[in-house]
């Protein structure tokens, strides 16, 4: 897998499809699905990620719009779902996505200890753990199609 940063200046000016956003400040979530993306052997990179997905105006992401990179919508959850994020963790082609402190958005990479994951963080591009903020407040499972 290649760890990506929001706010790598080969993208971090470019914007979150039509809208005035910018993927430096708010792409956090294509940055974690172009790392997830390459973990499974597809090229990608959050610039690319950004011209193929749709969004809100305000920069949110239409869930729906992950069809045109390959990918689907599994199940979007509230708080610590640890049933549906150890099923992505342990599927061979599904990967799930953890919102902490109700805006952000990490890739989740594996287990640390009960109710913390090891994630990529797309904000610096580094590894860490969910430690590293305040609360699990939702996520998503995604799947490769």
């Amino acid at each position: 897998m290649k760890l990506y940063s929001q706010r790598d200046r080969r993208w971090a000016a470019k914007t979150l499809g039509k809208t005035k956003q910018t993927i430096g400040r708010y792409g956090c979530t294509i940055t974690a699905i172009s790392m997830a993306q390459t973990s499974f052997n597809i090229t990608s990179d959050p610039a690319m990620v950004a011209l193929r997905l749709s969004f809100t105006p305000e920069g949110f992401l239409l869930w729906d719009s992950l069809k045109n990179v390959g990918l689907k919508l599994e199940q979007r959850f509230q708080g610590n779902n640890a049933g549906l994020i150890q099923g992505a963790l342990a599927h061979p082609k599904k990967f799930a996505l953890i919102q902490v402190d109700s805006s952000h958005w990490v890739l989740a990479t594996g287990n640390y200890s009960v109710g913390i994951y090891k994630i990529a963080d797309p904000w610096d591009g580094l590894r860490a753990t969910t430690k590293r903020y305040g609360k699990i407040t939702g996520g998503a499972v995604i799947s490769i199609i």
